[in-house]
């Protein structure tokens, strides 16, 4: 996996943009949500094994990906997090 561009020379950014855009409207038409990312994991994993010289390697990029994922939702829950702290009043602090 490259980590800028394929070899199209389509930037990761834009892939990324593309396949968020069809989930968004496999959502729309009422998919679940359990069911998109089961066939996106199969095929992230049939892809990978398809053309990977290696089958162990397919694992630990879509491992990554998982992991990069995780860590970027974490990332987002904590900005928000402290964002609601300094933007709310303590618990029970009286405003006047």
């Amino acid at each position: 996996m490259s980590k800028d561009t394929n070899n199209e020379g389509l930037e990761l950014k834009d892939v990324f943009a593309r396949v968020r855009g069809q989930v968004k409207r496999l959502l729309e038409r009422d998919a679940s949500p359990a069911d998109i990312s089961y066939v996106l994991s199969f095929v992230a994993i049939e892809l990978g094994l398809s053309l990977a010289e290696d089958a162990a390697r397919v694992f630990p990029v879509v491992l990554k990906g998982a992991s990069h994922a995780a860590s970027s939702y974490a990332d987002q829950k904590q900005g928000k997090a402290e964002s609601d702290a300094l933007q709310s009043p303590p618990v029970g602090a009286s405003i006047h």
